[in-house]
């Protein structure tokens, strides 16, 4: 028999992985397209996607059974944690995010505790920082879109950004006038 105590927590994890898995995947969406349209292409698409898929995977954890939910729950902390800390380089803001990130996903860990259920967790971010890892050697050689008209804005990174390369790709080629 569960206690009061564990069902409101249980509860309220629920709810803050549904809001906060929508908000993830709303976000990721939305910024994958203005990327598009601030010449970050390909590069845009796809981390736009990897967000999308981190953000359901925190709204589909809440309605699986283990081991699933926690590699789906693996997926979305860990992943989210890892692009945290891969933006939060630069942007001061992100470290207190990437902190809260660390503190639930070390509750998680400790909530009725199994190697299946760390096993599994595990396996899901250690996929989802490989998946960030992939995307960084990769961007640089991923197809141009070039916005027609222009890009009247930028999304764009500091210059120690690990997606520095790409980024000065796409908008190099897309002021030249044509894909590369």
């Amino acid at each position: 028999m569960q206690s009061n105590a564990t069902l409101w927590y249980a509860r309220v994890a629920q709810v803050a992985c549904v809001a906060f898995g929508a908000y993830i995947a709303i976000t990721s969406a939305v910024l994958g397209v203005l990327g598009v349209y601030a010449d970050n292409g390909w590069l845009s698409i796809v981390y736009g996607s990897l967000g999308v898929s981190m953000g359901v995977a925190g709204i589909a954890a809440v309605f699986t059974k283990e081991p699933m939910r926690s590699a789906l729950l693996g997926w979305f902390l860990i992943g989210i944690t890892s692009r945290s800390v891969l933006d939060g380089l630069y942007f001061l803001w992100f470290i207190p995010f990437t902190a809260t990130l660390l503190v639930v996903l070390v509750a998680t860990l400790a909530y009725k505790a199994s190697t299946a259920k760390t096993r599994s967790m595990l396996a899901g971010g250690l996929l989802a920082i490989l998946s960030s890892a992939v995307l960084v050697v990769a961007a640089p050689h991923l197809p141009v879109i070039c916005p027609s008209p222009p890009a009247r804005f930028a999304i764009s990174y500091p210059s120690s950004s690990v997606w520095e390369e790409a980024e000065s790709r796409y908008q190099l080629s897309c002021l030249e006038g044509g894909a590369a």
